[in-house]
């Protein structure tokens, strides 16, 4: 029984791990110290900065969504999102 139970955390952290590295870029780049911005496929309102060989996800301010054109947040009407869903926001508003 604990080795079913092993074996079941281990594969939780598996398909966990993989969940994760499926939506960040590939942040390898010809300069190190060139910074590369790309939209994040599972958030419109979410990008990734590349620096160093290293994704860091950010997120826009509530009511702003990321625009791929302009790379930067900006307001809805200004956005086309595509396939990106909008999801709910986690930020409190006070």
């Amino acid at each position: 029984m604990k080795a079913i139970k092993r074996l079941f955390f281990i594969l939780t952290l598996v398909a966990f791990a993989w969940t994760l590295s499926a939506a960040v870029p590939e942040c390898a780049t010809e300069d190190e110290d060139d910074v590369k911005i790309y939209e994040d496929p599972d958030n419109c309102a979410a990008f990734y900065e590349c620096s160093h060989g290293v994704a860091y996800l950010f997120e826009c301010s509530v009511g702003l969504y990321f625009n791929v054109e302009l790379q930067v947040c900006d307001f809805s009407n200004d956005v086309d999102c595509g396939t990106r869903p909008i999801l709910p926001t986690t930020k409190s508003v006070n």
